[in-house]
């Protein structure tokens, strides 16, 4: 049988701005590849929704979106001990909709009205014809308790049958640096003996090959939200797996927006020469676009201002003015003056002694606070000491009680 495997629609993304469709088309345009290609079933690996509590207009969307789903007449395929008049889709929540056990989540919702079968440390049985498939699931749940929670389930699969686990977690693989917590799962940490493990969560497509030679599938999300570098390289789309020939077969999805992504570094950098780089881009990206909807732009400001020259200096909206109507923008700017990135790079290179670091650091930290504006309302001594003591909730406690009456 075929089934097709979705991720991460993130229903209601972006409601109330210019964004708020682009969810439900996506997720539109993956049933309808689930649909074209006459999938026996549809594995959904969790935040289907972006919020935990979805609003009554994101409701009303996300049941007309199912309703295709429910007038294709699939009576070949079922979900043991389910009734489904429709293509049977199952699910695990994610972590957009995790809540506490006292409440119900978005996703069992929709189990209760029969518009999915939701899966949390349990199975369902798919059968098509002479068929079986036993679909298993951990929704998402925080990190550091992943692991035990795997452990204590200790999930086996069926013997002589097809067998596919679903997640919705960060394993520690992909992940850009070691996060040094032993709690979190690794992929060595998988139970054995599954023909196909599934993960979400993580918003960018790939397969890799497991030890035991069984592929374990990113299936990325339908739509752009967090705006990384690899969510610029590698396309969004639908996987269809054929449990016969054990193949994977990834599919497009035209409908979501492009998006271009650069991390400029600057040295010593003037006003005009921060608006000569971001105009750049930005003019290059909108050339090389080929699609009629709005593209993304993410820009990311890094390095050394030149002397004289504030982070206030930098006005981004006046630059992105001249394209507000071209183009989707996420820019962030973490620049420095030059003479505090020498300090900074000063301090790296520096053998320096316990007492002589702190020193340097709580310097660092005035230039911070002067350049913000912040200098005179706070304790710097305090706040640096609450930081190097990684008390960083009681820092972040006096930070809002100064704004606040301020």
């Amino acid at each position: 049988m075929k089934l097709a495997i979705i991720s991460d629609m993130h229903l209601g993304y972006g409601w109330e701005t210019e964004r708020e469709q682009d969810s439900f088309k996506s997720a539109e345009e993956a049933f309808k590849i689930a649909l074209d290609n006459k999938v026996a079933g549809i594995l959904l690996a969790g935040d289907i929704f972006d919020t935990k509590i979805p609003k009554p207009e994101v409701w009303e969307k996300t049941l007309k979106l199912f309703k295709p789903l429910k007038k294709a007449n699939y009576e070949h395929a079922r979900v043991k001990d389910h009734e489904f008049k429709s293509i049977p889709v199952i699910s695990i929540h994610g972590t957009h909709e995790l809540r506490s056990k006292d409440y119900k989540n978005p996703i069992e919702i929709l189990d209760a009205g029969g518009f999915l079968v939701h899966l949390h440390l349990k199975s369902a049985c798919l059968i098509d014809g002479d068929e079986e498939v036993h679909i298993y699931g951990m929704s998402g749940i925080p990190e550091k308790y992943a692991k035990a929670v795997l452990a204590q389930w200790e999930p086996k699969p069926v013997h002589g049958k097809q067998n596919i686990i679903m997640f919705h977690q960060t394993f520690k693989e992909f992940l850009p640096v070691d996060s040094g917590d032993e709690a979190w799962m690794g992929l060595d940490d998988l139970p054995e003996g599954f023909d196909l493990y599934i993960n979400g969560h993580l918003h960018w497509k790939r397969d890799v090959k497991l030890s035991s030679g069984k592929p374990f599938l990113l299936t990325g999300s339908t739509i752009t939200t967090q705006m990384k570098k690899l969510e610029a390289e590698v396309p969004k789309g639908v996987h269809i797996y054929d449990t016969k020939t054990k193949k994977l077969e990834f599919i497009p999805l035209e409908s979501t927006r492009e998006l271009f992504y650069k991390k400029i570094v600057l040295d010593d950098a003037t006003k005009d020469k921060v608006s000569q780089e971001m105009r750049s881009f930005i003019e290059e990206s909108l050339y090389n676009k080929k699609k009629n909807t709005k593209p993304l732009i993410r820009i990311r400001l890094q390095g050394s201002l030149a002397k004289g020259v504030k982070n206030s200096d930098i006005d981004i909206n006046l630059i992105i003015a001249p394209y507000g109507d071209k183009a989707i923008f996420s820019i962030s700017k973490e620049l420095v003056s030059k003479s505090l990135k020498e300090k900074i790079d000063l301090a790296k290179r520096k053998k320096l002694s316990h007492e002589t670091i702190e020193e340097e650091g709580m310097k660092i930290l005035e230039e911070i606070l002067k350049e913000t504006g912040l200098s005179d309302k706070f304790d710097t001594r305090r706040m640096f000491k609450l930081v190097s003591e990684k008390d960083t909730e009681t820092a972040w406690d006096t930070i809002l009680e100064e704004l606040k009456e301020n």
